[in-house]
C-alpha cells in the first residue's frame, strides 16, 4: 500500500513538472523576444493580402464597366424606332447612332420604340458571367487569407507589447511596427469598402437594365449583390486598432 502511494506521488510530481515546463516553454515561445522570429513573415503576408484586395478592387470595377448601359447601342435601336425593322435601314441607323454618340442616351417613348428597346442587349450577360466568376474566385482567396493575417497580426501585437513591457523592445520599435500594422489594416478596409461600393453600383446598373427591358439578368444582379455583401462582411472583420 505504501509502495503504491509512493508511486502515485512520484507520478503526480512528474506530471506537475511536465505541465510547468510546457507552460514556461509556451510563454517563451509566444511571448518571449525569441518568438518574434515566428512573425517575420507577417509583412510578406500583408503584401500578399493587399495584392488580393487590389485585384478584387479591379475586378469589381470591371463589373461596373460591364454592367453600364451603352448609350450608343440604345440610341442605335431606340432612336431609329420602327425603321430598324428594315435590314438596310438598320445598318444605316446603327452607323448614324454610333457616329452621333451624343444622342445615344435618348430613349423613345412610343410603344413601338419600347418594344424594339426590349430586344436590345443593354449589357453583355456573358461578359458579366466571366467577370463575376473571376471576382468570386478572388473573393474566396481573400476571405480565406484575411482572417489568418488578422490573427497573426493580433498575436504579433501581443508579443510586441510583452517585449516592450519586459524592456527587451524599445517603445520606438513597438510604435513603428504598430503603425505598419495599422496602416495595412486601414488600406485593406478602404479597398474592401470600395469593392463593396462598386459591386453595389453594378447591381444598380443591372437592375436598371432589367427595368429598361433586358431580361434574364436576375442571377447576375443577385451575384453582384452577394459580392458586395461579402466585401462588406470582410471589411467589418477588420479592427483598425
Amino acid at each position: 500500500m505504501t509502495r503504491t502511494l509512493t508511486l502515485l506521488l512520484l507520478l503526480s510530481v512528474n506530471l506537475l513538472a511536465a505541465c510547468t515546463d510546457n507552460t514556461v516553454t509556451r510563454q517563451i515561445g509566444e511571448n518571449g523576444s525569441a518568438s518574434l522570429v515566428s512573425f517575420s513573415n507577417n509583412s510578406q503576408h500583408e503584401n500578399t493580402v493587399s495584392r488580393q484586395a487590389d485585384a478584387l478592387n479591379g475586378l469589381s470595377n470591371d463589373l461596373v464597366l460591364a454592367s453600364t448601359i451603352k448609350g450608343a447601342k440604345i440610341g442605335a435601336v431606340v432612336g431609329c424606332g420602327l425603321a430598324i425593322l428594315s435590314a438596310s435601314n438598320a445598318k444605316n441607323c446603327i452607323v448614324g447612332a454610333v457616329t452621333g454618340g451624343a444622342t445615344g442616351a435618348l430613349i423613345g417613348h412610343s410603344s413601338g420604340k419600347i418594344q424594339i428597346a426590349q430586344r436590345v442587349e443593354l449589357v453583355n450577360p456573358n461578359q458579366l458571367v466571366r467577370n463575376i466568376r473571376k471576382t468570386n474566385d478572388t473573393m474566396e482567396i481573400l476571405t480565406t487569407s484575411l482572417p489568418d493575417l488578422l490573427e497573426a497580426q493580433n498575436e504579433e501585437l501581443e508579443v510586441l507589447s510583452f517585449n516592450r513591457d519586459m524592456g527587451t523592445l524599445s517603445q520606438e520599435a513597438y510604435e513603428k511596427r504598430y503603425s505598419e500594422i495599422q496602416a495595412s489594416r486601414t488600406a485593406l478596409a478602404e479597398s474592401l469598402s470600395l469593392s463593396a461600393s462598386q459591386a453595389n453600383l453594378a447591381t444598380n446598373n443591372l437592375e436598371n437594365a432589367a427595368t429598361r427591358g433586358q431580361t434574364g439578368l436576375e442571377w447576375h444582379f443577385g451575384a453582384t449583390k452577394q459580392i458586395a455583401e461579402q466585401a462588406e462582411s470582410a471589411r467589418s472583420s477588420i479592427s483598425l486598432l
